[in-house]
């Protein structure tokens, strides 16, 4: 069951990279989409969830970043979201990696041999993307792209139902996580609350909304040609290969002849 704390989408420039949703919060501050009785009992019970429960168990499908996951598949997520934000965000990106891939292994769980090809190939790119991030090489431009980035998630939280919530620390030009039990002062914010908004919020931030869409896209083009790189590198010479599944071979295709 779908539970969303917006209800706002947009889209990035054709052109740019991959597709990102943005959100806003609702204006109510509370949470949009749950019509029914069994939705707010959902949420309740989201809610009373820990970090370990909603990082390591099922519930990780429940996580807003797992579904947007599996909406679109591993390489659009990768396009969509993963390889725009900047090395200084790998926090962010590094968990919703480890989130994915633990959420991968539970949606699979049961499948037969088509599911099972479809997971070791999806379980393959997103490890592959995991080690990208921590080895992205420096390029100029990438401080403009850090501080548009924490400029925009620092904005969402500010217009969020919890003005004052603090979605990351940094140190020393780095994003870290802001430990929960200090955010202040928000009352009633759980911790399922709290990662969904940044999440959403990092949607946000990563289409750059302050940057003019070109000069956002020659700043992110090496990056995103490393990823590329090093997807199809590891997709090809790691050992054991796995199969493409036929769902993503045109995609797979189209990222030999073109990159992203």
């Amino acid at each position: 069951m779908a539970v969303s704390l917006w209800g706002c989408t947009g889209s990035r420039e054709a052109g740019g990279g991959g597709v990102a949703q943005t959100q806003q919060p609702s204006a109510s501050g509370g949470v949009a989409g749950l019509g029914s009785s069994e939705d707010a009992e959902a949420l309740r019970a989201l809610k009373e969830l820990d970090f370990i429960e909603l990082t390591q168990g099922p519930a990780v499908l429940e996580r807003g970043v797992s579904k947007f996951y599996r909406e679109l598949g591993v390489i659009e997520f990768l396009d969509a979201y993963i390889i725009d934000m900047p090395p200084t965000a790998e926090f962010i990106s590094g968990a919703a990696l480890i989130n994915s891939g633990i959420a991968n292994r539970y949606f699979h769980a049961d499948a037969g041999t088509e599911g099972g090809t479809q997971h070791l190939f999806e379980n393959r790119l997103l490890q592959a993307a995991n080690r990208a991030i921590r080895s992205v090489p420096p390029s100029e431009g990438v401080e403009v792209l850090h501080d548009a980035f924490f400029e925009a998630l620092e904005e969402c939280g500010r217009d969020s139902p919890w003005p004052d919530v603090e979605l990351f620390v940094l140190h020393s030009g780095r994003g870290y996580d802001a430990r929960f039990d200090r955010v202040k002062p928000n009352p009633g914010l759980s911790y399922y609350e709290f990662s969904e908004l940044r999440h959403e919020c990092a949607l946000y931030a990563v289409t750059y909304p302050t940057l003019d869409s070109a000069v956002r896209d020659e700043l992110l083009a090496p990056q995103r040609a490393y990823f590329a790189k090093e997807v199809l590198d590891r997709l090809d010479n790691e050992l054991p290969v796995v199969e493409t599944p036929a769902r993503y071979q045109a995609e797979v295709d189209e990222l030999r002849r073109d990159g992203w």
